[in-house]
């Protein structure tokens, strides 16, 4: 699924001209269609129709709906792009003994380092983040950003006042009873005893 480009750039720029829409790249006939047709769907709303006259502007905004819309398209994407890493992965890993083999090898050697007294706790933090940003960097990404949009979402203003004021990483586990989970990466790092089952 494509996201629609107007809805995008409006989503981005709150309130915009007809001159800036057209100047995304779109042909100025098919950006008035296509502004007509968000328009006729609820999506965009036109302000300044009533008093135009040659030479004054329109602007177009976002309705409540059109930004439903656009976290619609936004879910779609994600879901389409999580079958497609699931049916690679499902590919690449299609030996469990193996995927079990090298889950338990990265695990440990994170484990290693952050039982590493000898050294101070940053550096420690330092090292396994970069042991982990060299396994599936992109995809470590996509998922820390999702973490913190759940924690947005989820958690309550005081926890994540928390998290945003410490600066730090944090894992969600989230149980089959659709509890939310949420524990500092560093408090792993502090106590080696807490139980972790991903990393």
């Amino acid at each position: 699924m494509v996201f629609d480009e107007i809805l995008s750039a409006l989503l981005e720029h709150d309130r915009m001209n007809y001159q800036k829409i057209v100047a995304l790249g779109i042909r100025r006939r098919n950006a008035r269609i296509r502004l007509d047709k968000l328009k006729r769907k609820g999506f965009v709303r036109e302000e300044g129709r009533k008093e135009w006259k040659q030479g004054k502007q329109l602007f177009y905004s976002l309705t409540d709906k059109g930004r439903e819309e656009f976290f619609r398209q936004a879910l779609g994407n994600i879901k389409q792009s999580l079958r497609d890493i699931d049916r690679i992965a499902a590919k690449v890993f299609s030996d469990p003994k193996l995927l079990e083999e090298w889950r338990d090898s990265a695990q440990e050697a994170i484990r290693k380092v952050a039982k590493n007294d000898t050294v101070p706790l940053p550096k420690r933090i330092e090292q396994t983040a970069r042991m982990r940003e060299g396994n599936f960097g992109s995809f470590r990404n996509a998922l820390r950003t999702m973490h913190q949009i759940s924690l947005k979402l989820f958690a309550s203003r005081k926890t994540f006042e928390m998290f945003e004021k410490l600066h730090e990483d944090f894992y969600l586990q989230v149980k089959e009873n659709g509890v939310i989970d949420i524990i500092s990466e560093n408090e792993i790092l502090k106590h080696t005893d807490i139980p972790v089952t991903s990393m």
